[in-house]
């Protein structure tokens, strides 16, 4: 008999200052949909100056997110996850070339990702944000055990198989 997975999840994303914006995505949304690639879960933050519409250009790379994970050409999900978030960062700068006050003063941008696939969990981090796992009462910080493969400082990633 296959065993069935439950995972259930919960954000925890505090309200942003003026210029600041949050937000959560989580793809394929039904459980029907789940892809060859993973479950991707992301989370994308941007500190700004007010004349810059961080709203639009979060919901921008967000979406950025969801399609540079599900079409990136790579070995392993690790990699993918990587090369999604240099992707997105890199919109971000292209974004930026309209915004004379924002790209003098300057952008800070955070992207938490975390892929579950067949058993195993893939994740990576750019900026100072965290993923935290919440199991039997316990709080795991998963962050801590992250590296940068590249050693470039920028992207922070690993994997490891989960249990039921």
């Amino acid at each position: 008999m296959k065993e069935t997975q439950r995972l259930e999840t919960v954000f925890f994303v505090g309200k942003p200052k003026d210029g600041g914006w949050s937000g959560v995505s989580v793809k394929p949304e039904s459980s029907s949909g789940v892809l060859e690639l993973g479950r991707l879960f992301s989370l994308v933050t941007i500190k700004a100056p007010n004349e810059f519409d961080s709203i639009v250009a979060g919901g921008l790379l967000c979406d950025a997110m969801q399609e540079e994970y599900y079409s990136a050409k790579a070995e392993s999900s690790v990699e993918r996850l990587a090369k999604a978030i240099m992707a997105v960062a890199k919109k971000l700068e292209f974004l930026l070339q309209r915004e004379n006050v924002a790209a003098a003063e300057g952008i800070d941008l955070s992207i938490e990702a975390l892929v579950v696939q067949k058993g195993f969990v893939y994740l990576a981090v750019l900026g100072e944000g965290g993923i935290m796992l919440l199991r039997d009462g316990a709080l795991i910080n998963l962050t801590e055990g992250l590296k940068d493969l590249s050693g470039r400082n920028l992207i922070s990633s690993g994997s490891g198989k989960y249990e039921i």
